[in-house]
C-alpha cells in the first residue's frame, strides 16, 4: 500500500469429529514518517468443541465466537527508540493453530529505550537504558498483572555484550496475588572466529506456579559454540535452576544439550542431539504426590541431503528414555524416520 506501508489477511482451519476452529483475519504496517511506524492486527475465531471436551474443561457447548486486537506505534532513531502497544484477546477467542496460552486480557505496555553511541575505537560501541512498563487486566476491569523493568546495555570489542535488568512484578496466579522481585541479564562474547559463549541468568524472588505460592530462583543458563575446522560445529547448552521455599529447597533441575553437526558440503549434513535431564524434588514441599526425582535421555541421529533448491531428504533416528528415584534409566521409545520435503514453485 503506497511506497513503505503493507496490509496483509490470513486464515486458518482446523476441523474433526464435532470439533472445528476458524480464525479469519487482518494485519498491516503503516510508516507514518521516516522514524514512526505503526503496526496492527485484527483476528476473529470460530470454535465448536465436542460435548464432552468442553463439559471436561469448562468450555461454552455451542459454538463461539472471539477476537483478538493488536496495535504497536513505534519510534525509531538514533539515540532513542520507544512504543506504546496494546493487545486486546476475548475470553472466547481461540487459535488453536497456534499457542494462546491465556485469553480475556487486555495488554498496555510502554518502552522507552534511550542509546548513546561510542567513539570509533572507544571501550564502549553502544550503550542502552531500558525503562519498560506493563499492566494487564480482565474484561471486567480488574488488574491481574503489572510489571517495571528497567535496565542497561553494552555492546564493545570482540562482539561482546552485557545486559542486566531488575524486574518488579504482581501476578494473579489461580486466584493467588504473587509479588516478586528479581534480577536478570546475559554476558555473550565471539572473541575469534569459530567461537562464541553465552550466560543468561536470573536470581531473585520467584513463584512456584505448581504450588501457587512465591518463592526464590536461583537460573543459570550457560552455551557454548566451537567450529572444529571448516565442517565440524559443536553445541553445548546447559540449564541450572534452584527453587528454594524459605531456605528449603523445592527441586533442583539440571538440563544439559550437546549438538554436533558436521556438514560435508553445501547440500548435505549429519547432526547429533543429546540431551540429558536431571531434576530432583522435595516432596514434603508439594501440595500433590511428586517422584522424589525424574531423568530422561533423548538422542537423536539426522541425515540430510539437498537434492536440488525445491528437494530435502531427512534421514534420521530417535532414541528416549525416563528414569524414576525408584527405576533406573530405561529405553521407553526409538523411532526410525524417513522425509522428504518438495517445494512447490508457483
Amino acid at each position: 500500500m503506497g511506497r513503505n506501508s503493507t496490509v496483509g489477511f490470513l486464515y486458518t482451519g482446523r476441523v474433526g469429529d464435532e470439533y472445528a476452529n476458524h480464525v479469519i483475519g487482518a494485519d498491516g504496517f503503516l510508516r507514518l514518517s521516516r522514524s514512526k511506524t505503526f503496526s496492527w492486527q485484527a483476528l476473529a475465531s470460530r470454535t465448536a468443541y465436542p460435548e464432552a471436551v468442553a463439559a471436561a474443561q469448562g468450555q461454552d457447548a455451542d459454538p463461539f465466537s472471539g477476537y483478538a486486537l493488536y496495535g504497536n506505534l513505534r519510534h525509531d532513531s538514533r539515540n532513542l527508540i520507544y512504543s506504546l502497544s496494546y493487545q486486546d484477546l476475548g475470553s472466547d477467542f481461540r487459535a488453536d493453530f497456534g499457542f494462546m496460552a491465556r485469553v480475556d486480557t487486555r495488554r498496555l505496555t510502554l518502552n522507552i529505550h534511550p542509546l548513546i553511541w561510542g567513539k570509533p575505537g572507544g571501550w564502549f560501541d553502544r550503550l542502552a537504558f531500558q525503562v519498560v512498563g506493563s499492566r494487564v487486566t480482565d474484561h471486567q476491569g480488574k488488574q491481574t498483572d503489572i510489571e517495571g523493568r528497567i535496565g542497561v546495555g553494552y555492546n564493545g570489542p570482540l562482539q561482546s555484550a552485557l545486559q542486566v535488568f531488575l524486574l518488579s512484578e504482581k501476578i494473579l496466579y489461580q486466584g493467588v496475588e504473587l509479588e516478586r522481585t528479581f534480577n536478570s541479564g546475559y554476558l555473550e562474547m565471539k572473541p575469534r572466529s569459530g567461537l562464541w559463549y553465552w550466560l543468561y541468568w536470573e536470581a531473585g524472588d520467584a513463584i512456584d506456579y505448581a504450588n501457587a505460592r512465591a518463592a526464590s530462583s536461583l537460573l543459570l543458563n550457560p552455551s557454548l559454540e566451537v567450529a572444529l575446522g571448516r565442517n565440524l560445529n559443536l553445541n553445548f547448552n546447559h540449564i541450572y535452576e534452584n527453587l528454594t521455599l524459605k531456605g528449603d529447597r523445592i527441586y533442583l533441575a539440571n538440563l544439559s544439550q550437546a549438538r554436533l553437526v558436521y556438514n560435508f558440503n553445501v547440500r548435505c549434513f549429519l547432526r547429533a542431539i543429546i540431551q540429558y535431564s536431571d531434576v530432583k524434588y522435595n516432596p514434603s514441599l508439594y501440595t500433590f504426590p511428586v517422584e522424589p526425582s525424574e531423568k530422561g535421555l533423548f538422542t537423536q541421529l539426522l541425515f540430510s541431503y539437498k537434492i536440488n533448491p525445491q528437494t530435502v531428504l531427512f534421514l534420521g533416528y530417535t532414541d528416549s528414555g525416563i528414569g524414576t528415584a525408584n527405576i533406573d534409566l530405561t529405553r521407553a521409545s526409538r523411532t526410525f524416520f524417513l522425509k522428504i520435503g518438495y517445494a512447490l514453485v508457483l
